[in-house]
């Protein structure tokens, strides 16, 4: 590099410098960043990337993601620092959301009657759900017969119940009579366990109405109010402990079954597919908008970032090291050199 070089290069070098330093990275980054928000903002995504592009970006996203145990530290860690604060602290319920805005939760709630009665409908559909009422009535229905003798009203008696009653004065003419009750008692359920159903759905409808939600409500805010949140934070301590079958490690377990399932795959291109749909043929400000991303907020907030990593890189020399490396290579290209020989 002879003199003149020299001096451009050095020249170049300072006048970089200049404007990533001080005042001037607040007047160079906002310009840059306006101008960059005002180009962006006028293309459609389908100019800059393909539908395929962005699919295949969502696509390695997943396939790379994992949880590393660092990470899992760092969360087991992090977890206990803040069950630790929230001990120390007075929390109420109200310092989290108002009774306010509850209410309108609320609201929305009591809103949505179509969708409860046919959450209602399909829980009564559910075969899980018949079998278990089956099992609860026959248990309390056995249970009865059990406890109460043949009269009904003494309970419990030197004959131990009907059953018992049976056994005692009977004897083995009756020996099969418990057996035979107990059948009698699943048939009777499984021949009239629609009806148990129908009347079950009915019962949950009549206690799900609009003015009862409304007092569950108030009675839950009530025992929310009254939750002790220093006692919670103690006992969920317990629950937070490292190492394998952690609550951090099976939630990381869980977390990565579910993203490498066939179901999430097709949940993601789905949503990809539907947002490219949705944004990709328009303006990228009908997006930014839509994310309250303004130019405001861009100027500012790059700016701010700026500030502060350009201050650090100065400071420690990588800035100017980093702009005398990129400008060298250029001056000692052939081209430069042929021009300033």
């Amino acid at each position: 590099m002879n003199s003149i070089a020299n001096k451009l290069f050095e020249a170049q070098v300072a006048y970089t410098l200049n404007k990533l330093s001080g005042a001037q990275i607040s007047e160079t980054i906002g310009e840059e960043s306006k101008l960059i928000y005002g180009w962006v903002a006028t293309q459609k995504l389908s100019d800059i990337f393909s539908q395929d592009r962005v699919k295949s970006f969502g696509e390695r996203l997943l396939s790379e993601a994992d949880v590393t145990d660092s990470t899992k530290e760092y969360f087991e860690s992090l977890i206990s620092a803040l069950l630790d604060d929230i001990a120390k602290d007075d929390i109420e319920i109200d310092d989290l959301i108002s009774k306010g805005t509850w209410d309108r939760l609320v609201e929305k709630v009591v809103e949505q009657r179509e969708l409860r009665n046919e959450l209602i409908n399909r829980l009564i559909s559910n075969k899980a759900y018949g079998e278990m009422l089956s099992e609860i009535i026959y248990s309390s229905i056995k249970s009865f017969m059990q406890q109460y003798s043949l009269g009904g009203n003494s309970k419990g008696g030197s004959g131990g119940g009907l059953f018992g009653v049976g056994r005692g004065l009977l004897g083995a003419a009756l020996s099969g009579m418990e057996d035979s009750i107990d059948k009698n008692v699943k048939k009777f359920l499984s021949d009239n366990i629609n009806k148990t159903l129908k009347d079950s759905g009915k019962i949950i409808q009549d206690r799900l109405t609009d003015n009862n939600i409304r007092k569950i409500s108030n009675k839950l805010w009530d025992k929310l109010d009254s939750l002790n949140f220093k006692e919670i934070a103690e006992k969920g301590k317990k629950y937070t402990s490292s190492g394998k079958d952690s609550i951090s490690d099976l939630t990381s377990v869980v977390a990565l079954e579910v993203k490498d399932s066939k179901a999430f795959k097709h949940i993601t291109e789905f949503i990809l597919n539907h947002f490219y749909e949705t944004y990709g043929h328009q303006p990228i400000k009908v997006l930014l908008d839509g994310l309250l991303i303004t130019e405001e907020v861009v100027v500012r907030e790059s700016v701010h970032i700026a500030e502060d990593i350009l201050f650090q890189m100065n400071s420690t020399g990588f800035l100017e090291a980093r702009v005398r490396e990129h400008f060298k290579r250029f001056y000692e290209s052939d081209e430069a050199i042929s021009i300033l020989a």
